[in-house]
C-alpha cells in the first residue's frame, strides 16, 4: 500500500502520466473517484476469493453450486447497473452514493452470513455488494471523466480499469493475508473457515468505510449529465 501511494506521487510530478493530473488529490472529482473505485473493490475481493470455498465447507455445498451463489454478486451488479442506466441529473450523485452504502453493506453482513454455514444470508450479502456497484459504477466513472480536462480524459478513462484492476489485486492479497492469519495456511476445517468467515470481511469493513466517505464526496459534487 505504501509502495501504491508512492506511485501515484511519483506518476503526479511525471511528465508522461499513467493518471490524470490531480487523481491523487480526494478534495478533486478524479481523486475521490479513483479512491472511491480502489477502496469499495479491494472491500469486495473476499466475497469472491474465500467465498465459495468457505461455503464447501461451512454449508455443504458442491464447488459448482458454491459458485452459482458466489455469482449472484455478478448477477446483481448487471440487473443494477441496467435498471438505473437511463437515469440523469441528479440522479448521477444519489445513486454514487446509494450504491456505495449498499456495497460497504454487503461487506459487513458478509462477516455475519458465511460464519453462518447458511446460503440465505450470502445471497442477500452478494445482492448487496454486487448491486452497489452497479448502481454506482457508471456514474462513478461518468463524474470521473467529467471533472477531467479534455485532453486528459482519454488517459483518465484507461485509468478506471488500471485503478480497479489494482484494487482488486490489492484487495485479494489483503484477504489472503488476513485468512492465511485466521489459520486458513494450516488448512480449510470448520474452524478455521468460520474464522476466516468473519475476519475476512471484517477486516475490509474500514476500507468499505473509505470508499464510502470517497464516494458521498464524489456524489455530493454539482457535476450533473443531461
Amino acid at each position: 500500500m505504501l509502495l501504491l501511494i508512492a506511485m501515484v506521487w511519483v506518476d503526479e510530478r511525471a511528465v508522461a502520466r499513467l493518471l490524470p493530473k490531480g487523481s491523487g488529490d480526494l478534495r478533486t472529482i478524479p481523486g475521490s473517484g479513483y479512491a472511491a473505485m480502489f477502496l469499495l473493490t479491494a472491500a469486495s475481493m473476499g466475497f469472491g476469493v474465500y467465498g465459495a470455498a468457505i461455503l464447501q465447507t461451512l454449508a455443504g455445498l458442491k464447488a459448482l453450486t458454491a459458485g452459482y451463489v458466489i455469482a449472484a454478486e455478478a448477477v446483481a451488479w448487471t440487473i443494477a447497473g441496467l435498471a438505473v442506466s437511463n437515469l440523469t441529473g441528479l440522479w448521477s450523485g444519489r445513486m454514487i452514493r446509494l450504491g456505495a452504502v449498499c456495497s460497504t453493506l454487503g461487506v459487513a453482513l458478509s462477516a455475519f452470513a458465511f460464519p453462518t454455514g447458511q446460503v440465505w444470508p450470502v445471497l442477500v450479502a452478494g445482492i448487496a455488494l454486487g448491486g452497489g456497484f452497479g448502481l454506482s459504477w457508471a456514474f462513478m466513472a461518468q463524474k470521473v471523466l467529467a471533472g477531467l480536462a479534455d485532453a486528459e480524459r482519454g488517459v483518465g478513462a484507461a485509468a478506471i480499469s488500471t485503478v480497479r484492476l489494482t484494487g482488486s489485486a490489492a484487495g485479494a492479497a489483503t484477504a489472503a493475508a488476513i485468512a492465511n492469519l485466521t489459520g486458513l495456511a494450516h488448512g480449510l476445517t470448520i474452524e478455521t473457515a468460520q474464522s476466516a468467515g468473519v475476519w475476512v470481511f471484517a477486516a475490509a469493513v474500514p476500507v468499505a468505510l473509505a470508499g464510502l466517505a470517497a464516494s458521498w464526496r464524489l456524489g455530493s459534487e454539482r457535476t450533473t449529465f443531461s
